[in-house]
């Protein structure tokens, strides 16, 4: 499994160019999603009469807020604009994969505009198996959610509901993970030439190989996060506030050698 490891971290530092569009384009969509939040709640909190004043003055900030936000058209307008920010990350998350799909199995290619060349090509598979694949995986929420809300009606406190809730939440994050790995083969399959059914082949029977690699490589981002996070808490300043931004970068850097270590695994396990 090493050499699949070591293989993918090679052709991902040779994708930098692709790291750096995925980091900016996270750091875009982070910037205008909290500038929307902001927009929303900033106008409610302007009137908050603080926690000193009379309980009944609270009581008329939420309720004037309530109506403004059920009884008046701004609301509309908020879900509009989130719909539509929500169906742009829909369709560029997809394409951006397309890219550095292609772009990871045309490595030995000197090609500046190969990414573009990914986007056009693969693009509508793409689109077509993300949003086939949060679908499934959103799927299971019909049967959990009603029986976590019987859970949390029959429980009296929040500690027995997780416990009793927390099998179907590690079932689910474990489906999702399972799909995540799929998906992920039939992509890689498409832009090697593979067939669907062959892609589907190869990642059920070595589902477990590709289980561990991506394990191993979530192991060393989340030791990554934890320094960062002991040195932000200990070194408050602006080594941390480096550190804070550097992380970003490096997960960026890490997702794509997930990518590119999958590639080499499945390339080694398919025979093309």
């Amino acid at each position: 499994m090493t050499q699949w490891v070591k293989q993918g971290w090679f052709s991902a530092i040779r994708q930098f160019s692709i790291i750096l569009l995925l980091f900016i384009y996270q750091l875009l969509w982070g910037l205008v999603l909290y500038r929307f939040i902001e927009s929303i709640v900033y106008p409610l909190l302007r009137r908050y009469p603080g926690d000193a004043l009379e309980t009944s003055s609270l009581h008329l900030f939420f309720a004037e807020s309530q109506f403004q936000l059920t009884k008046t058209g701004i609301s509309y307008s908020y879900i509009a604009i989130l719909g539509a920010l929500l169906l742009i990350r829909l369709i560029a998350s997809p394409l951006i994969q397309a890219g550095l799909f292609h772009c990871i199995h045309l490595a030995d290619v000197r090609d500046k505009r190969k990414f573009l060349h990914g986007v056009k090509r693969w693009g509508l598979f793409f689109i077509g198996m993300y949003w086939l694949q949060l679908f499934l995986t959103l799927l299971p929420a019909y049967w959990i959610l009603p029986h976590a809300l019987v859970i949390y009606d029959s429980q009296p406190s929040l500690t027995p509901m997780l416990m009793h809730f927390s099998p179907w939440l590690a079932g689910w994050i474990l489906y999702a993970f399972v799909l995540h790995l799929i998906f992920l083969s039939i992509g890689i399959g498409k832009v090697s030439g593979g067939k669907l059914l062959h892609s589907l082949k190869v990642s059920f029977r070595h589902l477990m190989p590709m289980a561990l690699a991506a394990l191993l490589l979530l192991s060393i981002a989340g030791g990554i996060y934890a320094v960062t996070t002991a040195v932000s808490l200990v070194w408050a300043g602006l080594l941390a506030l480096i550190m804070h931004q550097m992380y970003h970068l490096v997960r960026t850097l890490l997702k794509v050698w997930g990518v590119a270590t999958q590639y080499h695994l499945w390339h080694a396990k398919s025979g093309l």
